[in-house]
């Protein structure tokens, strides 16, 4: 028999999975943002996981007028799904790169 009132009603208990239920798939399908393109070069291994192609990342670096990827510093899948193109070029300071995986390539000293 069912309780009606009290603490833990099987309304509270139903909720109580739902919601955390709902966490974790949020959780799931939060992403980080992804290095695509570094330094002129392609990461395939990046967009094979990201499911992107050549051309959406060429697209991305043609729709900022760059010309050449080459110039272009890297492409980066952000987690709402749209690609920021930062170009290349004497840095001072801090890349904003930092924290974008795979962390190992812009981790290393600019030559």
């Amino acid at each position: 028999m069912l309780r009606i009132s009290g603490k833990r009603t099987l309304a509270t208990v139903l909720l109580t999975k739902e919601v955390a239920l709902a966490e974790r798939v949020t959780a799931l399908a939060r992403s980080e943002p992804r290095l695509l393109l570094y330094r002129g070069k392609f990461l395939t291994e990046e967009m094979q996981a990201k499911r992107v192609t050549q051309s959406e990342i060429l697209q991305a670096v043609r729709s900022q007028g760059i010309l050449a990827i080459d110039e272009v510093e890297g492409v980066v899948l952000e987690t709402d799904g749209t690609f920021s193109v930062i170009p290349g070029g004497k840095q001072s300071g801090r890349s904003s790169l930092v924290e974008v995986r795979p962390v190992h390539l812009h981790s290393e000293n600019r030559s």
